[in-house]
C-alpha cells in the first residue's frame, strides 16, 4: 500500500471521527477543482467549509421538519403573495429606517468595491503573482488584510465609547464614510504597493468607526417593536446584498470604465453617498 493511500485512508477516518461528512464527500473533487483553477490553500479551505456549513444547515432543517410531525391538513398553504408581503418596508411611514438601510447598503458596497478585488489588483497592476515556488500574491494579500484588520479594530471600541459619551451617531458614521472615500481615492490616484498599504490602513480606520456606531443607529430607527426581528433581518441583508453585487459591478468597471482606478473611484462615490443618506435621518442625532 502506497504512502498516499495510507494518508488518504487516515484522513477519511479522521473526518468521520470529527463528524465532517461534507468534508469527507467533497474534499477530493474540490481539490481537483482547486488545482485546475489555481486556488490558494485558503480559498480551497473556505470553499470546503462553506459546503460543510450549507449541508449541515440543510440536514438540521430536514431533521427539525421530520421531528415536528405536523399533520399536512394543519399546515398553512404556501402563498407567494404573503411571502412577498414580508419583504415590504413602509419607507414613507418610516423614512429614517429607509435611510439607515440605504446608508448601510452604500457603505458596505463601498467597502466591498474597495477590498474584494485586492488579490486581482495585486496581480494585474502591482505584478505580485503566485507561482509554484513563490506565493507572492498570497503573502502580499495577507499583509494588506493584516494592516486593514488592525486599523479597523483599533477604532471600533474607542469610536463606540465616544458615540455613547457624546450622545450622537450620525457625525461618526458620516466621518467614517468620508475617511473610507479618502482611502479609495488614494489608491485610485496612485497605484503603488506603498499606497496600497496606506489606503488599507486608512480604509480600516474609517470602516472601524462606521462599524462601531452603525448597529446602534439602525436599532434607533427600527419602525416598531412587533416586527423588530424582521426589520433587523432587512438590516442584515444590507450587509450581504452589496457583496453579491460587487463582482458584476467590478467586472463592468474594470473592463469598460477605466480599469481598477474606476473601481476605486466607485468605492469612494458609494461611501460619499452613504454619508449623504445618513444626514437624511431626522430621528437620531
Amino acid at each position: 500500500m502506497s504512502t498516499e493511500t495510507v494518508v488518504d485512508e487516515t484522513l477519511k477516518l479522521r473526518l468521520k471521527a470529527m463528524h465532517l461528512p461534507s468534508f469527507l464527500e467533497h474534499h477530493v473533487d474540490l481539490a481537483h477543482r482547486a488545482a485546475a483553477e489555481g486556488w490558494s490553500h485558503v480559498r480551497y479551505l473556505v470553499e470546503l467549509v462553506a459546503l460543510e456549513a450549507s449541508e449541515r444547515s440543510d440536514r438540521r432543517m430536514t431533521r427539525l421538519l421530520r421531528d415536528a410531525k405536523l399533520p399536512r391538513d394543519r399546515r398553512e398553504p404556501f402563498s407567494f403573495q404573503a411571502y412577498l408581503a414580508n419583504y415590504r418596508i413602509q419607507v414613507r411611514q418610516h423614512p429614517d429606517f429607509g435611510w439607515a438601510l440605504a446608508t448601510r447598503f452604500l457603505m458596505v458596497l463601498g467597502y466591498g468595491l474597495g477590498t474584494l478585488y485586492t488579490p486581482y489588483f495585486l496581480d494585474d497592476v502591482l505584478g505580485f503573482k503566485n507561482t509554484p515556488n513563490d506565493k507572492s500574491n498570497d503573502s502580499h494579500l495577507l499583509i494588506v488584510v493584516a494592516v486593514n484588520s488592525v486599523s479597523t479594530v483599533a477604532l471600533v471600541v474607542i469610536a463606540g465609547w465616544l458615540s455613547d459619551r457624546w450622545g450622537r451617531r450620525k457625525p461618526l458614521v458620516a466621518g467614517g464614510s468620508a475617511v473610507m472615500a479618502v482611502a479609495a481615492a488614494m489608491i485610485a490616484v496612485h497605484q503603488t504597493w506603498g499606497m496600497m498599504l496606506a489606503a488599507g490602513a486608512v480604509l480600516g480606520l474609517g470602516y472601524g468607526v462606521y462599524l462601531s456606531v452603525d448597529g446602534a443607529l439602525v436599532t434607533q430607527t427600527l419602525p416598531s417593536g412587533a416586527d423588530r426581528g424582521r426589520d433587523m433581518g432587512f438590516a442584515n441583508l444590507m450587509t450581504i446584498i452589496p457583496f453579491a453585487l460587487v463582482p458584476p459591478i467590478a467586472a463592468l468597471l474594470i473592463k469598460f470604465a477605466g480599469g481598477y482606478a474606476a473601481l476605486f473611484w466607485a468605492s469612494a462615490i458609494a461611501s460619499v453617498a452613504g454619508a449623504v443618506c445618513i444626514n437624511r435621518i431626522r430621528g437620531v442625532r
